[in-house]
């Protein structure tokens, strides 16, 4: 048989010789009237960025951190479509072989998903997996940048100096600017004033200080809010995690990917987790 698409002719053979299953497979061929798509998926995720920007979605930074890190290294040079089930599975098996949770893997999923949509391209069915993340998780950069961009404006230097320092909550929420020493780049919590009533120091990043410098000095207590202490971000933060699509990250993981930047950064575990 013999037919057009995009005024080319293509010739295939029918591999029948019923003239009527011939004539109704021919039908179909003209009807659907379109060639194999040819594009890459790189192309497909440059308009997925673009589309977040064109929005103004909130998330458009964690989305060009997850495109440009894992999205883009796997998907960008194969063709879309032949991007198969098998193709996302193998992909899944692959980040969660990194140490990826389920709920991150997911995300990185809807986001090749939705380039697929704004090209109007068939995406493989595959089901979402389960999101069980345990309690003892660790904040990956990506997820930092995401979270970062999502929490409301007075509650990200909580989240900022809890990420960097390994702080507990109620250390910071009861952090007062006597406790801080700006010129020597260091915090310093009395005994009485942490958990285990033992005091310590603890060491500043540059950002750190950057964003302490920052900060109005409204009252006694560091971090304020439309003129009153902060008491609590548990609203904010629960908001912002079903929003990520992680309503089992806890707070406390910013503790654990502290203590963990801080060993990393030669600090001795035993002082870090003081």
């Amino acid at each position: 048989m013999s037919y057009y698409v995009n005024g080319k002719q293509i010739r295939e053979s029918t591999k029948t010789e019923d003239l009527k299953a011939a004539q109704r497979l021919l039908a179909e061929k003209v009807v659907a009237n379109v060639a194999p798509d040819k594009r890459n998926v790189g192309p497909l995720l440059d308009n997925l960025i673009a589309d977040y920007e064109h929005n103004q979605r909130k998330s458009i930074i964690s989305c060009k951190v997850l495109v440009k890190a894992h999205l883009r290294p796997f998907f960008g040079l194969l063709k879309a479509d032949s991007v198969t089930k098998q193709t996302v599975m193998d992909y899944r098996a692959m980040r969660r072989k990194a140490g990826r949770k389920n709920a991150s893997i997911n995300r990185e999923v809807a986001l090749i998903r939705r380039a697929f949509s704004l090209a109007d391209m068939d995406f493989p069915k595959v089901p979402r997996l389960a999101e069980n993340n345990t309690r003892k998780g660790f904040v990956m950069p990506e997820e930092y940048v995401m979270f970062m961009t999502e929490l409301p404006k007075h509650i990200r230097p909580i989240y900022q100096f809890a990420y960097r320092t390994g702080c507990r909550l109620g250390e910071i929420l009861n952090l007062k600017w006597s406790n801080i020493d700006l010129p020597n780049s260091s915090v310093r919590l009395e005994p009485g004033e942490t958990k285990n009533n033992e005091g310590r120091t603890i060491p500043l990043t540059s950002d750190l200080v950057s964003m302490f410098e920052g900060m109005p000095h409204l009252s006694d207590y560091v971090f304020m809010f439309r003129g009153k202490r902060i008491r609590s971000i548990k609203t904010a933060w629960k908001t912002v995690c079903n929003k990520a699509g992680v309503p089992g990250r806890h707070f406390h993981d910013l503790r654990r990917s502290g203590i963990r930047n801080f060993v990393r950064a030669g600090v001795p575990e035993q002082v870090a987790m003081s």
